[in-house]
């Protein structure tokens, strides 16, 4: 694609975590930004930073579940910019809990959010990228859309549909050379992710010993743009988890479970809260981190143990898959 400090980039999720790494670092490489999230007063701070960095920067403020207002998104860009270079799916939330126990309004939220969502970004950009003949949708997916855990059911599903809706419309849009979509993978994030989430366990929910830092995996999204790729999986817990799962899925599942039962879980109990997933939480700051790397837990050697075991298992079995047959 052009470079990007003439690129028009379109972030939805942008006021925290990865999309707003993803949105300084655009910033920084000079693109102009339409920058999309729920809470106008959050967008607001992330525009002037963009805008402190000398880049373009315009913040939208909807709901992706809303089918107009992300299609009006696609519209004022292009009226604004002439263009959508790039479009990044990055709106992202969850919700934990037992599945008898989910409230249903719940699960369509993170369905709706997660799923639907990056949905309606296809649905708004890809036309205009079809006229212009070019274009990179770039959604971000998770570690959980090769494998599962307990307790994330909503989450894991609307992941592992997201896999499915990337698949399908780079099938459709093959036909339009300069179009990619890319979807990149990370492991868990440090991101305000977790605070934001709705819980119906009990107990507070802590993410795994190894975080990755937001700005890495918003340095894939940035450096996608150039090098456009199918799939990126980032950090090495992902790689070992996804390979895994492909030399044998069932011991995988096994091990996932048990960390899934116990290791996303610290000591402390916690209220049934909805968190952000049905309002935004005007008290809860929009920020890059959410204050879990370095993080130490009860279940650190444990934790370690099984994800060591699961990247042996997928070294192994690839190291077999290779080896000439006798």
């Amino acid at each position: 694609m052009r470079k990007l400090k003439r690129s028009t980039v379109v972030i939805t999720g942008a006021t925290s975590g990865v999309g707003r790494a993803c949105a300084l670092q655009f910033a920084d490489k000079g693109a102009a930004l339409m920058l999309a999230a729920r809470r106008a007063d959050a967008l607001d701070e992330i525009v002037r930073e963009c805008r402190d960095r000398g880049a373009q920067a315009h913040g939208v403020a909807l709901d992706v579940r809303d089918e107009s207002a992300m299609l009006e998104l696609a519209r004022e860009t292009v009226s604004r910019h002439g263009r959508i270079d790039v479009w990044v799916n990055a709106a992202s939330a969850n919700a934990y809990g037992r599945i008898e126990e989910l409230p249903s309004e719940w699960w369509r939220a993170v369905i709706d959010t997660n799923l639907t969502g990056y949905f309606l970004g296809l649905q708004a950009a890809i036309p205009w990228m079809r006229d212009q003949g070019r274009g990179t949708i770039i959604n971000i997916g998770s570690i959980l859309d090769t494998t599962v855990v307990p307790y994330q059911a909503a989450y894991i599903a609307s992941k592992h549909g997201v896999r499915a809706l990337t698949d399908s419309a780079r099938q459709e849009t093959s036909d339009v050379k300069g179009i990619r979509l890319c979807l990149i993978s990370p492991g868990a994030i440090d991101t305000p992710f977790i605070a934001n989430a709705a819980n119906v366990t009990g107990r507070r929910i802590e993410p795994p010993v190894r975080v990755l830092d937001a700005r890495a995996v918003a340095a894939k999204v940035v450096s996608c743009t150039r090098r456009p790729r199918d799939d990126i999986f980032v950090g090495p817990d992902n790689v070992s988890v996804m390979l895994s799962e492909r030399v044998a899925p069932g011991l995988t599942r096994r091990l996932m479970t048990v960390l899934g039962n116990h290791d996303q879980f610290g000591d402390e109990p916690q209220a049934r809260t909805s968190g952000s997933l049905l309002e935004p939480q005007p008290d809860v700051p929009a920020r890059i981190d959410g204050g879990w790397r370095g993080h130490g837990t009860k279940n650190h050697r444990r934790k370690r143990g099984a994800l060591l075991g699961l990247g042996a298992l997928a070294a192994g079995g690839f190291w077999l898959a290779r080896a000439p047959r006798a």
